[in-house]
């Protein structure tokens, strides 16, 4: 089903006229109209029964409000129907709300009721035509006809009876600049600016707006409306042509089928013949074993065979290119058996054909034997939102499913809908969603049961399903039915067959052709493999897949499908049955222990495991004192018991529980009935008061056994159980009650003994209700706090946690405190980080915090500063570089406190840095007051007032760094803060290349080390100025790793950003220096032009780095200088190292005729396919020697390249 978009036709009022409608409605007169007013889409609107028509010309539509008068002229918009009633003599009031948010009618709405409906019997309203004079003045147009305001927005219309408009606002709503809104496209909106969630913003309807940005109400009050929905708020009548293409097997009675009622139901709305037939040969839809469908005949006419081809042909087949492209955007419902979406070939080749195709949604259906007659009501409503009412078909289906419920009962339902391919040449990606019908007893979480029950045989007997695992996944264990009977039921595999078959159906597919020829041991070993490629794919994808059990044998059960040699088909299946028995009996096995554990309580178990122990002691003593003595030493596991102590009850119940139960049987209590539990603890109620009571022994022993539980304590396991759930929560409580009885804060640092044998600890802090950071967080530094918190903890670990002991033997860190590992440095002053294997956690630890000290003492060039954990805490992104640190550490806390896991991830972090060459730790910004020169002027206040000393600017310039390069790196640190920009910085301070001629870099003159200003010229902030600067600095982009050409580069973008920095940071009271910065046009904008040129520059210098080869005369260095160019000696060749050092020329250059013997001859020899740092470093060397001629060569492996000749 597929809408056709031609040329919208326009109404012909000589036309035969709509059928008069069931109701009593007004009769109008009709009007021809103009050919001017029915270009303009005006047209007159008629009672009828057929449903309204709202034809308008989209091509031609005016922004003006629409209004129609019936009958009238000079309306520009669609027409409809309308028929104003009133209803009098009411016996009993039936009011109908017919709102449409609450749900559709999946009934026709042109069908009448029966005779024998019960709705006829009721007393109903009588409903007339209104009079003239009982309608509004408002409601009519100077004709007298009635008013009908279009929507600029949708096609529906609101008539002038149900939407008044005021006397004196009739002619302002008909001006050309005037937007009218339907109700419905108001709420539309009304939830967009809400920002698409289910709640609204609740803004007021004034129908009638301005067509400008601020959209001005035209009327002065709210207009109102005088009636209800009839139907959906989105709902209208589209009356675009709609083609139903209906193709059906040869023999098919076309009676009666869904496409046939669909046709029926749908030809009021439409004009014309509207259904197209095609008829192919077949028997059935679908093919079984493989899910193809049939597509014709073969053979004799009297004995014909149906042929069933594979879906994508029977797509190419069926439907040629010029029949195809009408396909596109259409609803295709594929009317056959389960077997086309059960095969996972032929539900890949199903998607693959709707890609192609481009259709916009496809449904298919699920059952074994599909009967297409319980589809037609569903078709019916669902033709109906989705073509007339023009409702989205995924937002109707669900409701559309709803009032169906006899498709639902009989089929579920897949839906395919194709999204919109980016880009738009790309083929669409394809959602299947699946509908399943839902009902508590019959069909539980969308699992068919059994009809009867298997041992009664009653009918319809499911009462209470018991379901395992999680919802949507587990299955029932257990059914519990009406006629007493727990009957245990698993659904059949094929019926969830489809669900993970085709999900995993590449992993399946791709042993389709090894499985069959391997030999048993073969096969369980695939079938090992696939599974763990399936439970691979789950984990990496994080989907709920519901797998059946065995897994393995159900994977054995797919590729039986595959084995095509009858008698090796018979040895599998009899495998196969041979491993189902013993799995059942293994599983039957488990749950008998199940079971019989689950029974046996906690204090059993402990009186066994000591009986055995002591076996063979007090052999004299009678069996029950012996049981008795075992189970008072025995203390419950129970926690609560000892906080609120033990009853008498309680405690001859545990230790009489022989007696207890011996006394039970003698009641006639059955203990395998689980509905009997009460009936037990009335009889152990009973047996303590006659019984007990009148023992004085007992009694003793009772007593004795309450007294040493509650000097023993419950057990340590328990403790730290009960410790770990509620301390903190205790903590909490008291923090609280001292908020709320005294008015203060505090901290609390709590610890307690771990389930490991270790010590777990951890802090509780409150916060001011008036600042948003816990006071214990202090952006001024550390606080008190803090160091006691830390004293805390390593007082817990150092006591209590036996795991931190270590000795000196297994880690290199001591058992004296303080001891610390030692590192080795690497030529360049850096820590080397050890291996990983060679300590232990503390040792760990401590490696990292050393690293990260030194890194930090390396960055304040301050050998006192220690690294700001609390700041690395609350502000990590600022104090260290990002690309040193893991993406899910959001803090760098004291390393004590990182788990096991943590420091393993910064290890492998620093270790894959450290072999880089990079830095492990980079440090951008440091606590106020640890900069070496912060400390010395610190050091220099102390002293004494200093004279006033004017700031001598000039000594921030690039002539006062120039001396040396270590100088010059500081200096362009100094620049900017950008990350960008310090990569940039980081790159050229790496490089180490050997000086060569090339040629000079022509920029602005203050790019260079001999400017002697701070700032840049007065002259240069202009917009002009800078565009043409930065286009001059990308030609200069370094194609090489020069460190002379890509240091005035690095230079002239600093003092760029630098200046335009001191433009923005600039305060407004203070007067800047110079004076012409004030006067500067640059903005952010301009920043950030700079910043995107850095970042280009960074990224050609890094891919510069990546390409060059091994051992080239430009590769940048930081551990071995680069080899030296050779001199020419007697004019001889100058060899020029490539990538291969032990390539060596196939031939010997001879002199050419004519040429001088002085003449110089460069031999290029490469082994790489493009050695274009090679050819440049020789050009520039061309550049500089413009009297020498040069042969360059080019050697590959195979041949020789004259690449250029002068």
């Amino acid at each position: 089903m597929t809408r056709l978009h031609p040329k919208r036709p326009t109404y012909d009022p000589s036309a035969s006229p709509i059928p008069s409608t069931r109701l009593i409605t007004k009769k109008v007169e009709k009007k021809e109209l103009s050919s001017s007013e029915a270009s303009h889409g005006s047209y007159q609107a008629n009672g009828g029964d057929r449903p309204s028509w709202q034809l308008k010309n989209r091509t031609n539509r005016t922004k003006n409000p629409y209004t129609i008068k019936v009958p009238g002229a000079r309306a520009a918009g669609g027409c409809a129907p309308h028929a104003n009633l009133i209803a009098e003599d009411v016996d009993i009031g039936m009011d109908v709300d017919d709102d449409g948010e609450a749900g559709s009618c999946a009934s026709s709405p042109l069908t009448s009721l029966p005779l024998s409906s019960p709705v006829n019997s009721l007393p109903i309203r009588v409903l007339r035509p209104m009079q003239d004079e009982e309608m509004p003045d408002e409601t009519h147009n100077e004709d007298g006809g009635v008013i009908l305001y279009c929507c600029n927005h949708c096609p529906r219309v609101v008539c002038g009876s149900c939407l008044v408009v005021p006397t004196e606002s009739c002619e302002v709503v008909k001006e050309p600049d005037v937007d009218s809104t339907c109700p419905g496209c108001h709420k539309l909106t009304d939830i967009k600016l809400a920002g698409g969630k289910s709640h609204r913003v609740y803004a007021p309807y004034w129908a009638f707006t301005r067509s400008n940005e601020k959209q001005d109400p035209v009327l002065p009050t709210f207009p109102i409306l005088t009636s209800h929905f009839a139907m959906s708020a989105q709902s209208q009548v589209n009356g675009e042509p709609l083609l139903i293409v209906h193709l059906f097997c040869k023999g098919m009675e076309s009676q009666g089928t869904p496409l046939e009622a669909i046709a029926k139901f749908l030809r009021p709305y439409f004009r014309g013949q509207i259904s197209d037939t095609h008829t192919y040969d077949g028997d059935t839809h679908s093919e079984q074993r493989r899910g193809n469908l049939f597509a014709g005949q073969e053979g004799s006419a009297r004995n014909p065979k149906p042929v069933a081809v594979e879906v994508d042909k029977f797509f190419s087949m069926l439907l040629p290119s010029d029949f195809a492209s009408l396909l596109k955007g259409a609803t295709v419902v594929l009317l056959t058996c389960s077997w086309l979406v059960q095969h996972a070939e032929s539900f890949n080749q199903l998607q693959s054909s709707l890609q192609c195709l481009r259709v916009s949604h496809c449904l298919a259906f699920t059952a074994l034997r599909f009967q297409s007659a319980f589809a037609s009501i569903f078709m019916e409503v669902l033709a109906f939102q989705a073509f007339i009412e023009s409702i989205p078909l995924s937002a109707c289906l669900s409701i559309t499913l709803q009032n169906s419920f006899h498709i639902g009962k009989h089929t579920n339902l897949l839906l395919f809908t194709l999204s919109s391919p980016s880009p738009p040449t790309s083929l669409a990606k394809i959602k299947c969603e699946k509908y399943l019908w839902w009902n508590t007893q019959s069909r539980p979480y969308g699992t068919s049961l059994p009809l009867s029950c298997p041992v009664c045989g009653v009918v319809h007997a499911w009462k209470t399903p018991v379901w395992g695992g999680k919802v949507n996944k587990g299955r029932p264990k257990s059914l519990a039915t009406s006629c007493f009977h727990n009957i245990e039921h698993s659904p059949q595999s094929s019926s969830n067959m489809s669900d993970w078959t085709l999900q995993f159906s590449p992993i399946l597919i791709s042993w389709k052709k090894n499985y069959p020829r391997l030999n048993a041991h073969g096969r369980a070993d695939a079938a090992e493999q696939v599974k763990e490629k399936i439970l691979d794919a789950i984990k990496e994808e994080d989907v709920s897949v519901d797998l059946p059990r065995p897994f393995r044998l159900a994977i054995r059960k797919y590729f039986l499908q595959y084995i095509k040699d009858p008698t090796d088909l018979e040895h599998e299946k009899s495998a196969l049955k041979s491993l189902q028995k013993e799995w059942m009996a293994k599983w039957a096995a488990k749950k008998r222990t199940v079971e019989s554990g689950t029974k046996k309580s906690r204090h059993e178990a402990h009186v066994s495991e000591s009986s055995s122990k002591g076996e063979g002691e007090g052999e004299g003593e009678g069996d029950g004192d012996g049981d008795e003595e075992k189970v008072s030493n025995l203390p419950p596991q129970h926690m609560k018991k000892y906080l609120k102590g033990f009853s008498e009850f309680d405690v001859a119940q545990y230790i009489f529980k022989k007696q207890v139960d011996d006394y039970d049987k003698s009641k006639g209590r059955d203990p395998s009935k689980c509905g009997t539990i009460g009936e037990r603890t009335k009889n152990a109620r009973e047996w303590f008061e006659v019984v007990y009571r009148k023992d004085s022994g007992m009694m003793a022993k009772v007593d004795a056994a309450k007294a040493k539980w509650m000097a023993q304590g419950p057990p340590e396991d328990r403790k730290v159980a009960h410790r770990k759930k509620n301390l903190a929560k205790r903590i909490l409580e008291f923090q609280e009650e001292l908020n709320v009885t005294m008015g203060v804060h505090c901290v609390i640092f709590h610890g307690h003994r771990s389930v490991e044998g270790g010590v777990e600890v951890g802090t509780s802090e409150t916060a001011p209700k008036q600042q948003g950071v816990k006071f214990k967080q202090h952006l001024s530094g550390c606080k008190n706090c803090d160091t006691l918190s830390e004293a805390f903890m390593a007082y817990l670990q150092d006591e209590f946690d036996p795991e931190l002991a270590t000795d000196e033997e297994e880690d290199c860190v001591g058992s004296k405190k303080g001891e610390k590992v030692v590192l080795k440095k690497s030529e360049t002053g850096d820590l080397i980080l050890p291996d990983c294997g060679a300590l232990k956690l503390p040792g760990q630890k401590d490696t990292i915090r050393q690293i990260v000290n030194e890194a930090y003492v390396k960055y304040t060039n301050n050998c006192h500063a220690h690294a700001p954990w609390t700041l690395l805490v609350t502000a990590l992104p600022d104090y260290i570089d990002e690309e040193c640190l893991l993406e899910d550490l959001d803090a760098f806390p004291d390393p004590s406190k990182l788990t096991g896991t943590q420091v393993k991830d910064v290890w492998d972090c620093w270790s894959s840095r450290q072999k880089r060459g990079e830095a492990m730790v980079v440090f951008t910004a440091s606590k106020k007051g640890d900069m070496r020169a912060e400390v010395e002027k610190k050091r220099v206040r102390r002293k004494g007032k200093k004279n006033y000393v004017e700031v001598d600017y000039e000594a921030q310039s690039p002539a006062a760094h120039s001396s040396d390069r270590a100088t010059q790196l500081a200096f362009l640190r100094t620049l900017s803060k950008a990350s960008a920009y310090q990569d940039l910085v980081q790159k050229y301070s790496e490089m180490k290349t050997t000086p060569r001629p090339e040629p000079p870099l022509l920029l602005e003159p203050w790019c260079s080390w001999e400017w002697s200003a701070s700032t840049l010229p007065a002259e240069f902030h202009d917009i002009a100025q800078l565009e043409a600067a930065l286009i001059q600095f990308s030609k200069a982009l370094p194609a090489t790793r020069s460190s002379i050409r890509f240091g005035k580069l690095t230079l002239a973008l600093g003092l760029l950003l630098c200046d335009i920095t001191k433009v923005l940071e600039l305060e407004p009271d203070v007067d800047p220096f110079p004076a012409y910065l004030g006067l500067s046009p640059f903005s952010h904008q301009h920043f950030d032009q700079v910043l995107n040129l850095v970042v280009e520059t960074r990224d050609r210098i890094s891919a510069t780095t990546l390409t060059a080869p091994e051992g080239s005369p430009t590769t940048a260095s930081t551990n071995a200088p680069a080899p030296q160019q050779e001199e020419p000696v007697n004019g001889g060749p100058v060899n020029v190292p490539g990538d291969s050092n032990d390539a060596k020329p196939k031939e010997k250059c001879g002199h050419e005729d004519g040429e001088e013997e002085g003449s110089l001859r460069l031999l290029v020899l490469n082994t790489i396919v493009r050695p274009w740092h090679v050819l440049e470093d020789i050009s520039t060397y061309i550049h500089m020697n413009p009297s020498c001629r040069f042969y360059l060569t080019y050697m590959s492996f195979a041949n020789t390249i004259d690449l250029a000749q002068g």
